[in-house]
């Protein structure tokens, strides 16, 4: 596994058929809440794959999702070549490997109070598909955390606290893993205000 942050020259932007939400976490209002909630209105509940079958199973995961095929929604304001990430990517995960990596805009996964997905391995989308590259950005919640692991390692990103703590309030996180690599996304912890 290997992660980074970064700071784009301007927001990044999701766009769907409905409208765009620019994600910054200094925004707040009613304008931004409605981007939201609009959005939300076009994600489904988000299935898993077990074996050649994909199920849908709250106990396993709780998400939504909106998938970017068929003009589902784009970015704008993030591209991990030219970013940058794909090369870090590269060297810290396969540098002696002489092929350049490229990343495919595949779906947006959204987790809201209580959400989690069990740990489990992505799906191959093709024969040449190396990983998963995870790309978190910067809205403001708690809890949530993705944890990776393999072969007794374990790694946790807890993106929520970071997001909370930057000064930026338009930096990504990322992190990038292989297709063997197990993962899972934490249920939502209690609100540490709360407690």
């Amino acid at each position: 596994v290997c992660a980074g942050s970064l700071i784009p020259p301007a927001p990044v932007t999701l766009r769907t058929h409905d409208g765009e939400v620019a994600f910054d976490k200094s925004r707040r209002g009613a304008d931004q809440d409605s981007a939201f909630k609009t959005l939300l209105s076009q994600c489904r509940a988000a299935p898993f794959g077990k074996g050649s079958k994909t199920l849908y199973n709250p106990r396993v995961r709780d998400a939504l999702e909106l998938k970017a095929e068929g003009g589902g929604f784009s970015l704008r304001g993030f591209e991990p070549a030219g970013a940058g990430v794909l090369k870090e990517v590269q060297q810290q995960l396969c540098p002696n490997d002489p092929n350049s990596l490229v990343a495919q805009l595949y779906k947006l996964n959204v987790y809201g109070p209580g959400g989690h997905f069990l740990p489990h391995k992505d799906t191959p989308r093709g024969d040449d598909m190396l990983g998963t590259l995870v790309v978190c950005l910067p809205s403001t919640y708690y809890g949530g955390q993705l944890v990776v692991s393999h072969g007794g390692a374990r790694k946790i990103f807890d993106w929520g606290k970071e997001i909370s703590r930057q000064n930026e309030p338009t930096r990504i996180h990322w992190t990038a893993f292989f297709g063997d690599v197990d993962h899972s996304i934490n249920r939502e912890v209690e609100h540490p205000e709360l407690a």
